[in-house]
C-alpha cells in the first residue's frame, strides 16, 4: 500500500488536513482514484501545500514538499486513536464496554454524531465513527472512558508523540479541534499512520473493512 498525507493551506483560513491510505484493491479501481485526484486537485493547484508519499512497507519516501513545516491541525491526525488501541491491548478498556456522553462531548463541534448527553455507545462503535465520518465527540468520549478527562489523554498523546518521533507535533485535545499550540507537520501524520498500521495490523484491517 501508498499512504498519501496532504496539508493544504487554503487562502484566507487556516490548515488542513487530508490523509488517504489507498489499499491495492483501491488502486486497481479507476473511478476512485479519478475521484480522489478530482478532490485534490482544487488544492493543489489554488493553495500551497505540505504533503509526503510514502511506501508503507518499505518507509521510502517518494515524494515530499514542505513535509516538516508544522500548521494548525484541523482534523485529528489519529495519535488519539493510536492511544485507544493501546488502552484496549493493555485492558484497560474493552470493545464491548458502552460509554456515556458527557455534556462535554455532545458540545464538541462542528462535526460529531448529534447525540444527546447521558445517551450510549460502544467503545466499537465509537472506534468505526472515528474515520467514516470524523466525529470529534467520540475522541472526547473516549479519552474521558480512558483517562477520566481530556486533559490526561492528551498529556499522555504528546508523550507517545516525541516517542514515535514526532517532533513537530503538540496536542491541546483529544481531536483537531483548532487551539493555541495545537499543531502537526505532514512527515508526523505519516509517522502516527505508519505506527498505526505497524503496531495495531489487526485493528487497522478491522477498520478498513468497516469502512467498505
Amino acid at each position: 500500500r501508498w499512504a498519501i498525507f496532504y496539508s493544504i493551506v487554503k487562502p484566507g483560513c487556516s490548515y488542513s488536513v487530508f490523509c488517504a491510505i489507498p489499499t491495492r484493491d483501491q488502486l486497481g479501481n479507476p473511478f476512485l482514484m479519478i475521484n480522489m485526484a478530482l478532490e485534490l486537485f482544487p488544492y493543489l493547484v489554488f493553495a500551497n501545500y505540505a504533503a509526503i508519499v510514502k511506501d508503507c512497507k518499505t518507509g521510502t519516501v517518494l515524494h515530499a514538499e514542505s513535509e516538516d513545516t508544522a500548521f494548525i491541525q484541523q482534523d485529528k491526525p489519529n495519535l488519539d486513536l493510536y492511544e485507544v488501541f493501546f488502552a484496549i491491548e493493555a485492558g484497560e478498556i474493552r470493545l464491548d464496554d458502552m460509554v456515556r456522553f458527557s455534556r462535554n462531548a455532545v458540545e464538541t463541534s462542528p462535526v460529531n454524531l448529534e447525540l444527546r448527553e447521558g445517551q450510549i455507545l460502544s467503545v466499537s462503535d465509537l472506534i468505526r465513527a472515528k474515520p467514516l465520518i470524523c466525529a470529534n465527540d467520540t475522541s472526547s468520549v473516549l479519552a474521558e472512558a480512558i483517562s477520566g478527562s481530556e486533559a490526561p489523554f492528551t498529556k499522555t498523546m504528546n508523550i507517545t508523540a516525541k516517542e514515535l518521533g514526532m517532533t513537530r507535533s503538540t496536542f491541546q485535545k483529544p481531536h483537531g479541534l483548532t487551539s493555541c499550540g495545537h499543531l502537526s507537520a505532514a512527515r508526523n501524520i505519516a509517522t502516527i499512520m505508519h505506527a498505526l498500521d505497524n503496531d495495531f495490523a489487526d485493528f487497522m484491517q478491522q477498520l478498513l473493512k468497516s469502512a467498505k
